[in-house]
């Protein structure tokens, strides 16, 4: 990808591993398995970008352990990666965490202005994501949506301001 958060070509792919344990006396014990896959599309020009986002997450713990309820996966609200949540922005910050999570991320951006380093764009996005305990327990008509528009004032690529009306 060309510019980090605020692409307008290219992509990026994050695949991660670890192995957790509590401390002391805990009896947390698990895998944590991520992958994490972005494209970004210029649309005739570096004024309009599609950008399309997958995320997904695997806790496995371990026999006779657990995985605590502050490391499973979560979705909801505005976060993203290092933070604890990733996105599905109609709901509430960190509205749902299990053992697992698939999340898409599809978002329209058009420049209206620029100025420098400065930049105004809209966007329009749509979320689809859900968590679930295991992977037989992963069903299609569970996911849930959410869908909205807005803007953004960057300076740099670094996003300074944003007004988003979200609705699901």
């Amino acid at each position: 990808r060309n510019r980090g958060a605020n692409s307008t070509r290219g992509g990026q792919e994050r695949f991660g591993f670890s192995f957790n344990e509590g401390l002391y006396s805990s009896d947390a014990r698990y895998f944590k398995y991520e992958v994490e896959l972005s494209r970004y599309f210029r649309l005739r020009s570096d004024r309009r970008v599609l950008a399309v986002h997958f995320y997904g997450e695997s806790n496995e713990s371990t026999p006779g352990h657990n995985v605590p309820f502050h490391q499973m996966a979560k979705l909801g609200g505005f976060g993203a990666h290092p933070y604890p949540s990733h996105t599905l922005r109609g709901y509430g910050f960190n509205r749902f965490f299990d053992n697992n999570a698939a999340l898409f991320n599809v978002e329209y951006r058009f420049t209206i202005w620029e100025h420098g380093e400065f930049k105004v764009d809209t966007l329009l996005s749509f979320d689809e994501g859900q968590v679930f305990r295991g992977f037989r327990k992963f069903k299609f008509k569970d996911f849930r949506s959410s869908y909205g528009g807005g803007m953004r004032l960057s300076y740099a690529d670094v996003v300074l301001f944003a007004i988003e009306k979200i609705g699901r």
